[in-house]
């Protein structure tokens, strides 16, 4: 393994003397015959079979060398695995890779749906998921991933982050156990410790600061931007109008990072105020008539938008392709945004610098790595000679520490998140049920693969296993027999269905409650758990506390925190009403929540009751089948008595109900109904009706 710092060209070489003809074509059609300098020795040793990690900036060509590695190994009749971190990010590079198919390669892509072993997938040549979903798949023992002979990993640097970082991290050490001769391929921002990396990964390491665009970074208070190299410029207007003034006028567009949901949404209204006078353009949309996407709608419509994670997917997504299609030129955004997807812009201006930290210890400094994510945004290729990241000072004061902090410091290494013992206890069991792990000794051994092990003394980790095996001794989810480790029917389930431990313990309580488990109790039961990420209580919702006091649940209040009782409460009142047809309007007003958390606890939901059925086979099969049915009914958001209904694609939870109160109440109805009949219904228009006709025959 060498360290290779690229900072200099060395010599122009075409993309088919080093890749051949046969894959440079793909990429000349998109314009590329020669690679940036920086790709030559990566895409060398990626076309040799040797693992790379490669440090670089956002849009230095990283991707192009992942592409090569994977369509390699499909040339040499192995598969490849493209693992990345977000959803959306495996969404962009499925139909990035699909340009492939020209020459007979397969892409295919799953990122949900944990507890199956989806073998099908396996008919495709490369596989794009999330970490997680290739976590799942090694739990269901899935035949094909005997047959990958590279694997990428994208984004690595979020090793680091708490909540994905671990599962990336032990999901790569088993793929390296399940095929030690599979190629790693890894991507990563250009981090303090990249060499740490490449060194546990056994790789040829690359790092260079270098980019296609150059990017000026600067610290902007008043009139006045001063740029780390010393140089400065002075706008005409002063603060975030002046920045977003002059990159207008050079027909630019801009990101702005905010810390908060509703700092987005009050910034992008004052921004759409600023860009109606400028008479920029913009798109109409609709998303419905609740609050959030009445004030995006008339956000768009003058040329801004704001992005967060309480939008939904489908708003979300059209935010991303106007920016995309130039269609607007402005979003305000929190940081998450910068995570993964590919939206650069001519101008990054990140407001705020430190946000507030729900563990009750106030605001504090965002870190410098995360911010210089959000400053690489800026500058598009193919688009702009330069790109420019600002960072808005709130006095003359803040301008020097902003800038010693954020532009002239070192980003933080990144660190490895493995060691918590909620962490260890959920892949310990999984190691055990589903790995063939059947002793302390080989545990420990795998853990010392990791990269926690690289960077830390193993004795710190194995304390905490023995703390986790202890946890999955008491409960019930492993035990000894003939001296080894053994899982029980339990902790198998519960590593398949890919819940934490805890959760599958709350859900056990549960489902061996002596008393009847209304629908209420089950979706309380589900919210407590801690994959479920509760809906907080207002201030105002002090009748939530009060009904907390009157209802009873499987989970007694004196078993839990109130906080946490309550908190699920309000999670479960929020699901109740969207299974019994509230107007996704009135719960969001209701609940004073966001349209996307509405979409993401309901997802979130369907997975947990999908869990707790399987359970429910082992601890209380008479509700095996309740649970179908509320399974179905969070999926859909109906009563009971339309689910019949909600085969017919194209019928959701509003046509679903109109088609009921018209006497339509099974699919023999709809077989006996005219197509004119059926556009007398409500939200029927003629092309669903035939639609409808199609489907039911």
């Amino acid at each position: 393994m060498r360290n290779r710092f690229i900072t200099v060209p060395y010599l122009t070489v075409k993309l088919s003397d080093i890749v051949g003809s046969e894959i440079s074509e793909i990429f000349r059609e998109e314009g590329i015959e020669s690679p940036y300098d920086i790709q030559v020795e990566p895409l060398k040793v990626v076309i040799s079979g040797k693992n790379a990690v490669t440090a670089y900036p956002t849009a230095s060509g990283k991707s192009l060398i992942a592409y090569v590695g994977a369509v390699r190994s499909v040339l040499n009749g192995k598969k490849a695995l493209y693992m990345v971190p977000l959803r959306a990010l495996a969404s962009e590079k499925y139909e990035d890779l699909k340009k492939f198919s020209k020459l007979g390669i397969k892409v295919g892509i799953s990122i949900g749906d944990y507890d199956t072993k989806d073998e099908r997938l396996g008919r495709n040549d490369i596989i794009v998921a999330t970490s997680e979903k290739v976590d799942s798949l090694i739990r269901h023992r899935t035949g094909w991933m005997s047959k990958i002979g590279a694997v990428i990993a994208d984004e690595i640097h979020l090793i680091n982050d708490e909540k994905r970082g671990p599962t990336l991290e032990v999901t790569l050490e088993k793929l390296r156990k399940l095929n030690p001769d599979a190629q790693i391929i890894a991507l990563s921002a250009t981090i303090k410790n990249s060499n740490e990396i490449a060194e546990w990964l056994g790789a040829e390491h690359f790092r260079s600061d270098w980019r296609p665009v150059e990017l000026k970074k600067g610290i902007a208070y008043g009139k006045n931007i001063l740029f780390e190299d010393g140089s400065s410029i002075r706008t005409k207007y002063s603060g975030l109008e002046g920045i977003i003034r002059d990159t207008l006028e050079k027909d630019g567009q801009l990101l702005v990072f905010v810390s908060t949901r509703r700092y987005t949404e009050s910034l992008a209204d004052k921004l759409a105020v600023l860009l109606e006078k400028l008479r920029m353009k913009g798109i109409e949309a609709d998303f419905g008539d609740d609050r959030t996407s009445v004030r995006l709608k008339n956000c768009l419509k003058r040329g801004a938008a704001f992005h967060h994670a309480g939008l939904t997917s489908e708003q979300r997504r059209a935010v991303e392709n106007a920016f995309k299609n130039r269609e607007i030129s402005v979003i305000v955004a929190t940081p998450t945004l910068a995570a993964g997807i590919n939206l650069p812009a001519k101008t990054v201006i990140v407001r705020d610098t430190k946000r507030y930290d729900v563990s009750g210890f106030g605001w504090k400094d965002i870190p410098v790595m995360e911010v210089q994510q959000m400053l690489g945004r800026a500058g598009r290729p193919k688009y702009d000679r330069e790109g420019f990241g600002i960072i808005i000072a709130k006095n003359e004061a803040d301008v020097g520490d902003l800038m010693e902090r954020y532009l002239k410091s070192e980003s933080e290494p990144i660190l490895s998140k493995l060691g918590s013992e909620n962490v260890l206890r959920t892949h310990t069991l999984a190691l055990v049920a589903t790995f063939g792990i059947s002793s302390e000794e080989e545990l420990y051994s795998f853990y010392e693969g990791t990269f926690f092990a690289r960077q830390r003394d193993i004795s710190d980790i194995e304390r905490t296993v023995e703390r986790a095996i202890g946890f999955l001794f008491d409960n019930d989810l492993i035990e000894r027999r003939s001296g080894n480790l053994s899982p029980t029917n339990f902790g198998i389930r519960t590593a398949e269905t890919y819940i934490d431990p805890m959760s599958a313990v709350i859900i056990r309580t549960a489902l061996e409650d002596k008393e009847e488990i209304d629908e209420l109790g089950y979706l309380h039961t589900i919210s407590l758990t801690p994959d479920m990420y509760p809906l907080y209580p207002k201030r105002s919702e002090d009748y939530i506390r009060e009904l907390a006091e009157e209802i009873e649940t499987p989970i007694k209040p004196w078993d839990v925190p109130e906080a946490a009782y309550v908190s699920a409460l309000k999670t479960a009142l929020v699901l109740l009403d969207w299974i019994n047809e509230l107007p996704e309007k009135k719960i969001t007003e209701r609940y004073g929540i966001w349209p996307g958390d509405l979409a993401s606890r309901t997802e979130l939901s369907e997975w947990l009751l999908t869990s707790t059925r399987e359970l429910s086979r082992l601890f209380r099969p008479e509700d095996t089948h309740a649970l179908d049915i509320l399974i179905q009914r969070i999926h859909h958001g109906v009563k009971q008595d339309v689910l019949n209904l909600m085969q017919i694609r194209g019928i959701g939870r509003t046509r679903g109900r109109a088609l009921h109160k018209h006497g339509y109440r099974s699919i023999s109805d709809l077989r006996k109904a005219s197509v004119e009949q059926l556009t007398r219904v409500e939200g029927i228009g003629k092309a669903i009706a035939v639609r409808i006709k199609e489907q039911v025959g």
